[in-house]
């Protein structure tokens, strides 16, 4: 699949799609996309960064589920993956602010505390207590939740790096293989594309050939024929 291939299936046919399978070509050429439209939108504006983030997100996971499914993994991966990050980021922000009501309450104990000095913690305020015990908690939960997610994250890109399932499997058929769903069938000006072209089989491409009238000898392999047809179109 090429990049203007992958974009129009991932970000238009297959939107919010999360069934079935995708090749790697579509999976990497979206997230070349993405990666350039984020750079480029971060640079003009944090809104217009924050829309397109948002409006992409379902086809980014879509897209990944799919990934996943060509290599016969679950897709659930994806939303694991992405829970973990939540839990990390919702724990930081705890910890930045019991950090920051914790410094409010006794400075010279939170001082000493970040600095590795002994601290004597019996003379803090019931509340102060508290909230210290939170900001340790929620630190040592995000560095956990954090480095859990990031080696998840690794393992799923190395997932989605490998070679697909050449045969069909519980996910559906080869999709480098079998393009059969009808948004991928689009036509150019009344004309298949190579695309779904290389999806169809040698005695298909000849009974097509015949029903457009192109000359197609019988010793022409399957990318001469659609060559040809190509060409027509």
């Amino acid at each position: 699949m090429s990049f203007t291939e992958s974009i129009k299936t991932v970000f238009f046919y297959k939107y919010a799609t999360f069934k079935g399978r995708a090749s790697r070509s579509e999976f990497w050429w979206a997230n070349l996309f993405l990666i350039i439209l984020f750079i480029v939108s971060a640079a003009i504006n944090e809104t217009l960064y924050l829309i397109l983030a948002l409006i992409t997100l379902i086809p980014a996971m879509a897209v990944a589920f799919r990934r996943l499914h060509d290599t016969n993994r679950s897709g659930w991966h994806v939303i694991i993956n992405f829970i973990l990050w939540v839990i990390a980021f919702v724990l930081i922000i705890f910890a930045f602010f019991s950090g920051f009501a914790f410094i409010l309450s006794d400075p010279a104990v939170f001082d000493a505390v970040i600095t590795g000095q002994d601290a004597d913690f019996s003379t803090l305020p019931m509340e102060a207590s508290m909230e210290a015990g939170l900001f340790g908690a929620s630190a040592i939960g995000y560095v956990v939740f954090a480095f859990a997610a990031l080696i998840h994250a690794i393992v799923i890109t190395v997932f989605c790096i490998i070679k697909g399932d050449e045969s069909d499997n519980r996910f559906g058929s080869n999709p480098l293989l079998n393009q059969s769903t009808e948004e991928q069938a689009q036509e150019v000006n009344g004309q298949p594309t190579k695309m779904v072209l290389n999806s169809l089989t040698v005695k298909e491409l000849k009974d097509l050939a015949a029903q457009k009238g192109v000359n197609i000898l019988s010793k022409d392999t399957k990318a001469e024929i659609i060559k040809k047809l190509s060409d027509d179109a």
